[in-house]
């Protein structure tokens, strides 16, 4: 019996150090999400302007359209943003963060409020914490309705997996949704985004930067709704 736990043990530890190893050769503890951030992060103004159409399922077919502008102000600890969708009930999404980054990890704050243009009132909120180290992060937000628990971790050097999971506690009826998706970096500019959750369509997403890193176009979408999404963001000052 001595013999055989011997021997598991030796197999075990033989197969841990091959598979770090592996893991090793791949430069998979090499990589971090900190210097990812930094290389994408641009302090300074930013605006975005997106439009989307999707299809609403009636007895005659018709499209309804969404309009929204955005802006967002990068400091060295921090942003601020703001948007607006324009629809038949406008609303305005104010969100910020703070920051703190050392060379392998970190951490953020997040906050973000929707307000009903026409009423003045509160319509939604979250608050949030997201902690960054090595290649993996962890977020976790508490809304007023529901709480989400979001992951990213870095597999390969191309290759993100992401997943989340939201839990809502003010109306128990709800089921909690839990999704997977992965962003993919096909070449230098192009980027292809996926999630699929079981209680959403799952959602596409192919981003483009015109002009690295400072003009980015997007075009997102699902299946079932028949939803196009065309965002645009760029930094004015690379314009200009």
């Amino acid at each position: 019996m001595s013999s055989f736990f011997s021997f598991a043990g030796s197999f075990v530890s033989s197969a841990g150090i091959n598979i770090m190893d592996t893991l090793q050769g791949m430069g998979y503890f090499d990589r971090n999400e900190i210097s990812q951030i930094n290389a994408s992060y641009i302090p300074g103004l930013k605006l975005v302007f997106t439009s989307e159409m999707c299809s609403l399922q009636s007895s005659t077919t018709s499209y309804n359209h969404n309009e929204e502008i955005g802006m967002l102000y990068k400091l060295k600890y921090g942003e601020i943003g703001a948007r607006v969708v324009c629809k038949s009930c406008p609303i305005a999404q104010l969100t910020g963060a703070l920051r703190l980054f050392s060379n392998l990890s970190g951490f953020k704050l997040t906050s973000m409020g929707v307000v009903d243009v026409n009423s003045h009132k509160l319509k939604d909120w979250n608050i949030g914490f997201e902690s960054i180290a090595g290649n993996a992060s962890a977020q976790i937000k508490l809304g007023a309705d529901e709480y989400v628990f979001l992951t990213r971790h870095r597999i390969h050097p191309k290759f993100v997996a992401l997943a989340e999971f939201h839990r809502p506690f003010v109306k128990p009826s709800r089921m909690s949704t839990f999704g997977i998706g992965f962003e993919w970096e096909l070449y230098s500019r192009a980027t292809l985004e996926g999630m699929f959750s079981n209680r959403h369509p799952a959602t596409f997403a192919f981003q483009y930067e015109l002009s690295k890193p400072q003009c980015q176009l997007r075009v997102s979408g699902d299946l079932y709704s028949k939803r196009i999404g065309l965002s645009l963001a760029f930094h004015p000052s690379s314009v200009f």
